[in-house]
């Protein structure tokens, strides 16, 4: 697989998997929750996505289409993981906790794992797809979008109820 994902030095996955490792502990305990806090991630991670995408112009139809597939089935998984993520409020100060739980961790790692897979054979597979290398890149990229604002939506949703009063139900 000349050229492939799996031809990458290996300090490359080294470095990717210590990432993962990092991430893996570091969700694993709860962080405190800043409900007000929760556009800013979104927001600027949509941002950066309109800024990558407008660069190429207007899309075709057919990647448009794949765009939206894509941002729905992160949105879907986004939506998924937050409503699998614990949020807690401390007794004495009110403050509010979030935990990931490990099936939303795993379901993020399985994400991962399947764009890694994925992306040497739809790029390999463009053409037959009809849809070019950029295409599929920018696809995955509104996937990850659709992940991270469906994700903090889902968080702000519960939190929010979760802060209106202690009878309010937080799932």
């Amino acid at each position: 697989m000349p050229g492939g994902a799996f031809a990458l030095p290996v300090w490359v996955w080294l470095v990717a998997l210590l990432v993962i490792l990092l991430v893996v502990v570091l969700s694993a305990r709860p962080r405190p929750l800043r409900v007000q806090r929760l556009w800013i991630g979104p927001g600027l991670f949509l941002g950066a996505a309109t800024a990558v995408i407008a660069q190429q112009g207007p899309p075709r139809p057919l990647a448009a289409l794949a765009y939206g597939g894509a941002l729905a089935v992160g949105a879907v998984f986004g939506w998924w993981t937050g409503r699998h993520t614990e949020i807690r409020r401390d007794s004495d100060g009110g403050r509010l906790t979030s935990q990931i739980s490990p099936f939303g961790l795993m379901v993020v790692l399985a994400l991962v794992a399947l764009r890694l897979g994925l992306r040497d054979t739809l790029s390999a597979n463009a053409g037959v797809l009809r849809l070019t290398t950029a295409e599929i890149a920018d696809a995955f990229l509104l996937m990850a979008v659709g992940l991270v604002c469906a994700h903090g939506a889902e968080l702000w949703l519960r939190a929010s109820r979760l802060l209106r009063g202690p009878g309010a139900p937080a799932a």
